[in-house]
């Protein structure tokens, strides 16, 4: 779902951002705002894709020890490397967005 959301160029984690902030989806008319989130989508999607492909292969080996290991290691620090990821993307869509002062200034001067 994450890989399909870039592919149709609406990044899962912006969608979600603007949602959670009741914020419309200017974002993606910002094409360095939209790739940051597509960056931190793709970050989630390769951490989630790193954490199947290592523990089913465990799981399928039987390897259970390794793969206790391999929760431990995988759950929490790649959880936030995407967090990480995610919170870059933000604050680079938010810097790059013009605030609402300078739309509204722009619109009352005719430009």
């Amino acid at each position: 779902m994450l890989v399909v959301s870039i592919v149709i160029r609406r990044p899962l984690v912006g969608v979600l951002w603007s949602v959670a902030n009741r914020a419309p989806l200017t974002w993606r008319h910002d094409r360095s705002s939209a790739f940051g989130y597509d960056l931190a989508t793709a970050a989630a999607a390769a951490v989630f894709g790193a954490r199947f492909v290592v523990q089913n292969w465990l799981y399928g080996e039987d390897l259970t020890g390794w793969l206790a290991f391999a929760k431990i290691v995988m759950g929490y620090p790649l959880t936030v490397v995407a967090v990480l990821a995610a919170a870059w993307a933000v604050r680079h869509a938010s810097r790059n967005r013009p605030s609402a002062a300078a739309v509204r200034s722009g619109a009352s001067s005719g430009r």
